[in-house]
């Protein structure tokens, strides 16, 4: 695996941001410090966050997950509403530093198998774009799955 500075990453989600309306100024992103199986992490923040097989987010409801062999998907609790919140924190994230978000099933059928599901899937940004542009899918940290 080749290592990617946190600037790097950063910069990549930035980008990703540029052209779409965000909410808020997007400013901060949360990052994992040690990925402790592939089921639960620890980010640099100090929280625990686990594996989940579908995601609540608002406009949507329950999204399921996209099921990543060496990564997963979280909600950042420095995003929610609480008082350890984190201004202009990005709240959907994939365990390799990249954001994640909603994608519609119809933009990716191609790309994954997706029998008997339609609506939408929660993925990592950098993987899904990385395949949309060359077939190879790779995460923010350079795995590839």
């Amino acid at each position: 695996m080749r290592k990617v500075s946190r600037k790097t990453i950063r910069d990549t989600n930035l980008e990703y941001l540029a052209n779409s309306p965000a909410p808020q100024p997007i400013t901060s992103f949360a990052r994992v410090r040690s990925l402790n199986d592939k089921t639960s992490a620890i980010t640099h923040d100090g929280d625990r966050v686990e594996r989940q097989e579908f995601l609540y987010i608002d406009g949507y409801g329950i999204v399921p997950c996209a099921n990543y062999e060496l990564h997963f998907l979280y909600i950042d609790p420095r995003s929610l509403d609480t008082d350890r919140r984190i201004k202009g924190r990005w709240g959907i994230m994939c365990t390799c530093g990249s954001m994640a978000g909603v994608i519609s099933l119809k933009e990716v059928k191609s790309l994954m198998t997706v029998d008997g599901m339609s609506g939408y899937i929660i993925g990592c940004i950098a993987h899904t774009d990385s395949k949309q542009k060359t077939g190879v899918g790779r995460h923010a940290d350079g795995s590839t799955e």
